[in-house]
């Protein structure tokens, strides 16, 4: 004990102890040690509890439970252990909870990654899914998740609003709040593909057409060739907005194209129920009889 060698080595304290124990029991100097050796193992533990080192706190009772230390001061100092885990646990799981709450009321909803609502949401879930308070942050999330993927569908940043919707989901939100946003969602994508992309001239019915005169000039000389064009067939049928992106010969036919193109009228595309504005292409050929 004097040279401090308590619980290491081959010639510690406590085997030095353990060995006359086993023989003579009853020895007054094996219980003297044994004392004395009682009072430093549950100081030693005290100490290491106090200090939050409950590792260490249930190696020296869990030694001193092999040696018959004190057992009554040796449950005393277990349920204190367990109090403090206790503690400890409640502390940590009110502390998450409190962040996923300050979080939703920052607008951190899922960014970061790891100082989010949604992280302190999951990570709380995962210690305790019945936490006090925890359904009704899940539910509170939910909301601000699906205000969120409305208000990025209204500015048409659709993947971001259904990445947002997936969160919802996660987080508890009703099918009847989902649906109808997935659907608004999906029309909206449609929608914007429409208006992206461009379509054969022929793929909508045209309704009224007026042929592109032959210029005189051009005909007098015998010039044959093809102008190419872009345009918009709006939802209501009528054409703007034209351009022309080749012609042969140049400077020939294209304002003929121009003029004839603005008086033709089209049933236009519907999408998901709605008439839209659609870009068609076509190229229109300008050729001699018997050429």
């Amino acid at each position: 004990m004097r040279r401090s060698r308590f619980s290491q080595g081959a010639r510690s304290w406590i085997d030095s102890v353990q060995h006359p124990t086993d023989l003579q029991p009853d020895d007054p100097g094996v219980k003297q040690a044994l004392n004395a050796l009682s009072g430093r193992m549950l100081l030693a533990a005290t100490q290491a509890l106090g200090s939050g080192d409950s590792a260490t706190a249930r190696n020296w009772l869990d030694r001193a439970d092999a040696l018959g230390i004190d057992p009554n001061a040796v449950a005393r100092l277990r349920a204190e252990m367990e109090s403090a885990r206790i503690a400890s646990v409640e502390e940590d799981r009110s502390r998450l909870l409190a962040l996923a709450n300050q979080r939703i009321a920052q607008g951190q909803l899922v960014e970061p990654p790891t100082d989010s609502a949604r992280h302190y949401v999951d990570l709380l879930r995962a210690a305790d899914p019945r936490y006090e308070g925890l359904a009704e942050t899940e539910t509170l999330l939910a909301s601000h998740l699906l205000e969120e993927a409305r208000r990025l569908g209204a500015e048409g940043r659709v993947a971001e609003a259904e990445r947002m919707l997936l969160h919802a989901e996660a987080a508890g939100a009703a099918r009847t709040d989902l649906s109808p946003l997935r659907s608004q969602l999906a029309t909206t994508r449609q929608l914007d593909e429409a208006a992206s992309e461009t379509l054969p001239e022929n793929a909508l019915n045209r309704t009224v057409h007026r042929p592109a005169s032959y210029p005189q000039r051009a005909r007098e000389r015998g010039v044959e060739g093809w102008v190419e064009v872009e345009f918009t067939v709006a939802a209501d049928g009528s054409t703007r907005d034209m351009v022309v992106t080749a012609a042969e010969p140049a400077g020939v036919f294209e304002n003929a194209v121009l003029e004839a193109i603005s008086d033709w009228r089209y049933e236009p595309r519907t999408v998901a129920g709605k008439a839209v504005d659609q870009r068609v292409q076509t190229r229109i050929r300008f050729q001699l009889a018997g050429g």
